[in-house]
């Protein structure tokens, strides 16, 4: 259906956890949700296996795609809120996520998938860009770049994300995870509600691994596109892996219930795979559709009374 922007945002209710004693709250509000109580509808992202997927649908390469799909996904953790924050979307009356917390001291969580990686060598002759570097008299020029695509109102200005970290392979409570240092922004939109994060890191075997997991999603996606294309409309299956809470990586299933058509190939999904606070940001993977402009997908953007909701992207 075709539908505006700004009207879509009226619809939608921010899904950002917020903290105000940093980590050790969490695993509190974890414990005490009562959007998924119990977050029986999420899977464990270490225990998913092929036959968690609707019997119709256990495909090989489907099941690798959301596999490479959980390796990239990351945590994304903000302890700043900037003060250029708009009190409402632009243009409307629709109130701007975190606006009111501007000064004060939270920890905002979303998710966040990585989309591309660069790795750089003594032979570009550029320095790391991180904080231990920039106030190094001997920074690093071997070092690497990590993209990583989440929700705007996650992540909202350059300032913000100087401010940001981004945690991979956070799989299970008490496993050894990898973080990295946001340092700036490829890009933004706040109506698409989509943030290309700049992370760096000084370990270039990570970028290494990295590189092969975004190649092997990208293929993947691509090859169950075509796969499912000429289907698109009855296989409705959306997947979805985020970080419930700011808590470890999930995975949840469900159908795309409505697609709205903000302008040509930019659209917007309401769906029934559960989501909660702290899934702001994460990848929304809808059969048959997600495939293409792998930079502009969908991103989960927050929640209604009964369903949830992507923001903007790009699709063929």
């Amino acid at each position: 259906m075709a539908a505006d922007a700004k009207y879509l945002l009226s619809l939608v209710t921010h899904e950002a956890e917020v903290s105000y004693r940093g980590e050790a709250d969490l695993h509190e509000h974890l414990i005490c949700c009562r959007k998924n109580p119990d977050h029986t509808t999420f899977f464990p992202v270490d225990d998913f296996t092929i036959q968690h997927l609707p019997e119709r649908y256990r495909d090989p390469d489907l099941f690798d795609l959301v596999k490479v799909t959980s390796d990239i996904t990351v945590r994304v953790a903000v302890d700043y809120t900037d003060e250029s924050r708009p009190e409402f979307y632009p243009g409307t009356n629709v109130p701007y996520p975190f606006f009111e917390t501007i000064g004060k001291k939270l920890l905002r969580t979303g998710t966040g998938r990585v989309w591309d990686v660069r790795k750089l060598t003594n032979e570009d002759e550029v320095c790391c860009p991180c904080k231990a570097c920039q106030s190094s008299e001997t920074p690093t020029k071997t070092w690497g770049q990590i993209n990583v695509i989440t929700a705007t109102h996650v992540v909202f200005s350059v300032s913000e994300a100087k401010r940001s970290t981004c945690r991979l392979g956070f799989n299970s409570k008490g496993c050894e995870y990898v973080e990295v240092e946001g340092v700036g922004k490829d890009g933004s939109d706040i109506f698409a509600d989509r943030y290309l994060l700049t992370c760096v890191t000084h370990d270039v075997e990570l970028v290494d691994r990295l590189r092969k997991s975004v190649d092997l999603y990208n293929d993947l996606c691509f090859k169950v596109f075509k796969k499912y294309y000429n289907t698109k409309d009855e296989d409705r299956l959306t997947i979805i892996v985020s970080h419930p809470h700011g808590c470890s990586k999930q995975i949840s299933l469900g159908e795309w219930t409505a697609k709205y058509e903000v302008s040509r190939g930019t659209t917007k999904y309401s769906y029934t795979a559960c989501t909660c606070p702290g899934s702001s940001g994460a990848p929304v993977y809808t059969l048959g559709r997600s495939g293409w402009r792998w930079m502009y997908s969908h991103v989960h953007s927050g929640a209604a009374s009964d369903v949830n909701f992507s923001g903007l992207g790009w699709e063929s």
